[in-house]
């Protein structure tokens, strides 16, 4: 069972800004950004269980974003360093059901920005 929690906040305003000025010759704007993890479960959680994965996974500002998007995840098929210390630190607080967690990064775009044309033909 793959659970999923967002709206976490990924980069800080200066990293966001600096990306968006290597951006800026492409016309696409970032607005925000926001961490997506992937919990492989071997069963449904209990209310207690998510209460405390949910708190384990709010490390950084909560956001709200919309607008078009791109969502970057490791390959498949591979575990990354982060995953494997996660997952590690998941089991030593009592979450034994989540086999695995990933994370991925959201990038949200504005509305105005070429990013169909650019990237998604």
């Amino acid at each position: 069972m793959i659970t999923l929690f967002k709206n976490i906040q990924a980069l800080s305003a200066f990293k966001q800004d600096a990306l968006n000025k290597k951006l800026s010759h492409l016309g696409v704007q970032i607005t925000g950004t926001e961490f997506i993890h992937f919990s492989d479960c071997e069963s449904e959680l209990k209310e207690d269980e998510t209460t405390t994965l949910k708190n384990l996974l709010s490390y950084e500002a909560s956001v709200e974003l919309s607008g078009e998007q791109i969502v970057i995840i490791p390959r498949l098929g591979t575990i990354s360093p982060w995953s494997s210390k996660a997952s590690d630190i998941l089991h030593l607080c009592g979450l034994k059901k989540v086999k695995r967690i990933e994370r991925g990064v959201i990038y949200h775009f504005d509305q105005k920005s070429r990013i169909k044309k650019q990237f998604c033909r």
